[in-house]
């Protein structure tokens, strides 16, 4: 009885409690003009936006701040101050979520990377161009940012809310339009420069590499090859390497190879792009008389961290990617020889490889050489900033180093005597670079660069207690300053300055006896600049048309060197390019002999005195006819070359003319070949090169005679496979033999030397080398991993890649340089 009493009055209770407070719900109007009354202020808004809305009242003692809390839970409206007595009230906007795939304008590509803002909060777009931004209100200001395209500013609410397409149009759309896509494997392009350009980020495979070694990569192009299988003597057209302008971002690069050659000294893992020259080179290059390949590194900025370890058979290395702010980003890379932990039987192939015919295995009477060891590394640096919408800054810094180090041992007076020789190459580099959007159709571009190299061996003779130190070292400075305008949508100009100094300074010193050599040049050269590039969607034409003006006060020498590329479609499936260029550098390698720097590298890097090192001088010119339908192409380039100022060191004689002094030239002609389809998920290409290259000295010889680096007949084939993460590849090469001389039949020794016959007359047996690599990239958790493993020469055939003579004991000594045997390689790489 107590229990039904107690509960009947807790019921009358909550009932009087709910009817006292439903009488105390006040129209909002009446809420605002208290709150008005009481801390002095005036609420703004629509009459019709708070008709009908009621709530209690809200007591008179809380302050302004928690008063507008309250009323913004209770009646879903925005209250927001306009200055210290004006509150605006708004209804809630209706928020939504702002996604999109950013696509390049001209080609539908994905842009990775670009930054998008909206409302104070970011994101970037992934590997597809998608990005996302949840809850975004429409009334946000929207900026979409990639580095070298326009920037979008907008409001969310004019953007589509179906994720659709968002184009973005490139600052200068017609610098680097593609002409052929997929011009030999996936990511591999011709564009209407007239270049090549590889994109790392969409490569696909090439037969025998662990990774995308950019400087083996392009020996993949028709007319390119290795005739030695060194990036570090790369022949383009019948040229020798150091006829190629190699740059790094803008920064002219005088070693290539770790190795002595072997592997690309350019980390993989930095480089986005790299693109290749053969003739009508842009106006803005200099050097290079055979060839540009020019290297760049990501341009976005990136604000998410990122990484990647890997390790293979020869070395390890590690990739960061650092945001710094939301307008910078910091890549680092580093990779190391694994040689200091142990040595695998690839490293050994490697090592035995560039060990041939020096003397770090060269025996001599009654000395032993031991303890041979070989060790690289490098570091490379890229950091950039948008300082604004419109101007951006680039930094970079590489750092090279390679080391081989042997103890040469002996018995003198019954005790054993033990000297240490090495030879090291290292390269310090480092640019910056600023661009200025001024408007969507000008820019202008700062550049400036240091590079040094340093090439330094001691050949320690322990039976004659002497010691020989060489120095080959470059340090060059340069500064280039240009504009790009475009007219409209046909018509785009470029034109600038640019300043470089060049030192090279060569040491010989021998201790015992003392003999020292030192010699040192500079040259400086001031160069003017200028181009115009047509590309018309609507016209069948597209080209350049530049020339370059360079002065070199040294020798007082003005060169003009005009700079043309046209190109006609006659179908949309047939095309016609016509390029011509003429070019002028004044370095050069030369070979004093064979054992300089223990023999590993013999090459020492000389400036041009216009007397008995000439500047060299080129011509060039090429006609090609492309035809592409669906996923087929077949295209062919004829072309000549002429190459004046050469010598007889640069060329790398081993005959009767090795140690000569002499000016001569080159002349190359040729056809280059390629023909490639896709099938289903498989790219098939083979490529065919003739050559013939011959060369006049005149005062060796009254005719011309093959040039070393007259490959006749080139054939490459290839397949490669890309689907879902796995790729693989395997492709041949076969070559003509490369030229030699043979001794005289029956007089092969004279006065205790080899007796050679006519130069170059002979020819080495042919080269066959079959390669294949293959790689899966999966994912576990938040880790991302790829596998990887490679086959050099599949079929271990032993190459010989050249061959001379000498006299040992009065007897006739031949000597073959062999090719690398079967090297497997495998890698695994980790990503975060």
């Amino acid at each position: 009885m107590n229990n039904w009493k107690i509960r009947l009055l807790s019921f009358l209770l909550f009932g009087l409690v709910f009817q006292v407070q439903a009488q105390e719900q006040l129209p909002l109007e009446q809420v605002l003009d208290s709150l008005e009354t009481i801390h002095k202020v005036d609420f703004n808004y629509d009459p019709e936006l708070i008709s009908g809305k009621s709530l209690q009242p809200i007591d008179a003692d809380l302050p302004l701040e928690t008063a507008l809390t309250i009323l913004r839970q209770r009646t879903r409206l925005d209250f927001k101050r306009l200055d210290q007595t004006t509150i605006s009230i708004v209804g809630v906007v209706s928020r939504f979520t702002l996604c999109g795939y950013l696509l390049d304008k001209d080609d539908q590509s994905p842009l990775a990377f670009a930054s998008v803002q909206a409302g104070g909060r970011a994101t970037i777009s992934d590997d597809q161009g998608y990005f996302e931004l949840i809850d975004t209100n429409p009334e946000a200001l929207v900026q979409i940012q990639y580095l070298g395209y326009r920037t979008i500013k907008r409001q969310a609410k004019f953007f589509k809310s179906s994720c659709e397409p968002i184009y973005m149009v490139a600052n200068q759309q017609q610098l680097a339009a593609v002409y052929l896509q997929q011009y030999l494997v996936k990511g591999v392009d011709k564009l209407n420069s007239g270049e090549y350009r590889i994109d790392f980020d969409k490569f696909s495979t090439l037969p025998g590499l662990i990774e995308a070694d950019v400087l083996q990569a392009v020996q993949a192009f028709p007319g390119i090859q290795s005739v030695n299988e060194t990036v570090s003597n790369i022949n383009i057209r019948g040229g020798t390497h150091d006829q190629n302008l190699i740059l790094w971002d803008g920064i002219k690069m005088y070693q290539s190879g770790h190795f002595f050659g072997l592997i690309s000294v350019f980390n993989p893992q930095m480089n986005q792009q790299v693109v290749l020259t053969q003739n009508g080179t842009q106006s803005q290059w200099t050097d290079g008389v055979s060839g540009t390949i020019a290297m760049k590194t990501a341009g976005h900025v990136n604000p998410k961290f990122k990484a990647n370890l890997g390790v293979n058979l020869i070395n390890a290395d590690l990739f960061l990617d650092l945001p710094i702010t939301q307008q910078s980003s910091l890549q680092v890379a580093g990779r190391k020889s694994l040689s200091d932990l142990f040595t695998t039987p690839t490293f050994d192939a490697y090592f035995d490889r560039i060990a041939q015919n020096t003397e770090v295995t060269q025996q001599q009477a009654n000395t032993v050489n031991t303890n041979q060891s070989f060790d690289f590394y490098d570091t490379s640096l890229r950091y950039l900033h948008r300082i604004s919408d419109k101007d951006r800054l680039r930094a970079n810094f590489l750092l090279i180093n390679n080391k081989l180090v042997f103890t040469e041992n002996a018995v003198l007076s019954s005790a054993v005597e033990s000297r240490q020789s090495q030879v090291t190459q290292n390269s310090i580099a480092a640019g910056l670079q600023y661009i200025r959007d001024w408007s969507p159709n000008f820019q202008t571009e700062l550049q400036a660069y240091n590079t040094d190299y340093i090439l330094e061996a001691i050949n320690a003779n322990v039976q004659f207690l002497q010691r020989f130190l060489q120095e080959n070292s470059v340090s060059e400075t340069g500064a280039k300053a240009l504009a790009h305008w475009q007219f409209n949508d046909r018509f785009k100009f470029s034109g600038g300055y640019q300043f470089i100094e060049t030192k090279v300074r060569n040491l010989d010193d021998v201790d015992n006896p003392v003999v020292r050599t030192l010699s040192g040049e500079v040259v400086r050269i001031h160069s003017g600049f200028a181009g115009v590039a047509l590309a018309d969607q609507n016209s069948n034409w597209s080209g350049n048309l530049g020339g370059r003006y360079s002065y070199i006060p040294k020798f007082e020498e003005h060169i003009i060197e005009p700079r043309l590329r046209l190109a006609y479609a006659f179908t949309p499936e047939l095309s016609a390019e016509l390029m011509g260029e003429f070019k002028h550098q004044v370095t050069t390698q030369e070979i004093n002999f064979q054992n300089d720097f223990l023999g590993v590298e013999k090459r020492r890097w000389r400036l041009a005195n216009d007397s008995t090192i000439p500047i060299l001088k080129s011509k060039q010119a090429s006609f090609g006819l492309n035809y592409k339908k669906g996923d087929f192409l077949i295209g062919a380039t004829a072309f000549i070359k002429d190459v004046n100022g050469i010598t007889a060191r640069s060329q790398g004689f081993l005959n009767q003319f090795e140690f000569s002094e002499a000016n001569g030239d080159y002349q190359a002609y040729g056809l280059d070949l390629l023909i490639r389809q896709n099938l289903w998920r498989l790219q098939l290409w083979s490529s065919y090169s003739y050559l013939d290259n011959t060369y006049d000295f005149p005062s060796l010889l009254a005719e011309r005679f093959p040039s070393n680096f007259d490959i006749t007949h080139t054939v490459s084939a290839g397949i490669a496979y890309d689907h879902k993460g796995f790729k693989a590849s395997i492709g041949a090469n076969w070559r003509t033999g490369r030229p030699f001389t043979l001794p005289v039949p029956g007089s092969e020794i004279v006065g205790g030397n080899v007796n050679y016959g006519f130069p170059n007359q002979n020819n080495l047996d042919e080269f066959l080398r079959i390669d294949a690599s293959a790689a899966y990239r999966f994912q576990t958790g938040r880790m991302r991993f790829q596998v990887a493993a490679s086959v050099w020469n599949l079929t271990n055939r032993k190459n010989v890649l050249n061959r001379f003579y000498s006299v040992v004991s009065q007897q006739l000594t031949q000597v073959n340089q062999s090719s690398l045997g079967l090297v497997p390689n495998v890698a695994l790489r980790m990503f975060y």
